[in-house]
């Protein structure tokens, strides 16, 4: 496949395997780092909205939390996308306290970074452009801003978009998008995840059993359409949509249940009881701490910033 994952955080395992010598290591602590600068970007996000208590009590809660201690040593694009994640966010903020175009710019530069590495961050980057020419006063400032955090993302994702248009004939950020809402929705879905186990278990449930489902004409439709990436991924679109169609109330059923999921605060699938409650009691309390801040912020236009994050995070999960 030439375009089912987004290039950046592959590109940081190359270059590290090539400047260090395939050592394992090595890519541990350039992850730790990407980690101890994305709490520095917590107490700089928490001081531009708050005070310097505040950032320092976020900035510690980050650092320890037990998820982003496991992360840094897995081999996944976490470590990388929770930091551009957070340099985004940073941003935004300076941009609006500053309102300079060029801080748009570079805005919507570092959000297309972070999409490059998790492809459903523009749900977010493009959910924030619209928040900003909603928000930002005077009209004119909220159109500029918008239009040019707009140009900044396109600017970054450009190179991407033609490369995949060159590869495999479209301008897409990835070709997994319709196996993901396929995965997404099935009558395997919930086989495993959410407690009894994980998603990839079900997903494996479902590819398991995809051939068998099918009937003889979509069977040989999908055999005809191998090694065509975007082929294939039209054909996982329609399959899902064909499934959400023949069960409407099951599938917004089940959006509902994994958004719950997401902020109910267990881990997915269910651990040793101990794990459990530490992860329950740090999940809680961060979340406490977030709604008590929230109501902080409520009359400041910091909280609509977070609020669309929160919703267009949410939005992609029930979706998703």
């Amino acid at each position: 496949t030439y375009a089912s994952r987004p290039p950046l955080f592959p590109l940081l395992i190359v270059s590290t395997k090539f400047l260090f010598h395939h050592s394992a290591p090595a890519f541990v602590l350039v992850q730790t780092f990407l980690s101890t600068m994305s709490v520095l970007l917590v107490y700089q996000i928490t001081v531009r909205i708050s005070n310097a208590s505040a950032a320092l009590t976020a900035a510690f809660f980050y650092a320890f939390h037990p998820y982003a201690l496991v992360h840094d040593t897995q081999l996944q694009e976490t470590a990388l996308y929770n930091f551009l994640s957070l340099a985004s966010v940073t941003l935004v903020l300076i941009s609006i306290s500053r309102k300079q175009t060029l801080n748009f710019v570079v805005t919507g530069f570092v959000l297309g970074l972070t999409t490059l590495t998790r492809a459903s961050h523009l749900v977010h980057s493009l959910a924030l452009a619209m928040t900003l020419g909603l928000l930002l006063k005077p009209k004119s400032l909220a159109i500029r801003s918008a239009i040019a955090l707009f140009f900044g993302l396109m600017l970054c994702l450009s190179p991407w978009l033609i490369r995949n248009k060159m590869k495999v004939g479209s301008f897409t950020l990835t070709s997994f998008a319709g196996g993901a809402l396929a995965e997404a929705h099935n009558p395997y879905t919930f086989h495993a995840f959410p407690y009894r186990g994980s998603i990839d278990e079900s997903n494996r449930v479902f590819e398991a059993n995809l051939q068998k489902d099918l009937d003889e004409t979509q069977a040989k439709t999908l055999s005809a359409l191998r090694g065509h990436e975007m082929a294939q991924n039209r054909w996982f679109e329609k399959l899902a949509f064909d499934y959400m169609a023949k069960h409407p109330l099951e599938s917004i059923k089940r959006g509902a249940i994994k958004v719950a999921v997401t902020f109910a605060g267990l881990p997915s699938p269910l651990k040793g009881r101990t794990e459990n409650a530490v992860y329950f009691l740090t999940y809680w309390v961060l979340t406490l701490f977030c709604v008590f801040g929230l109501i902080q912020l409520s009359r400041t236009p910091w909280f609509v910033i977070f609020l669309t994050l929160h919703g267009s995070h949410a939005l992609f999960t029930f979706i998703f």
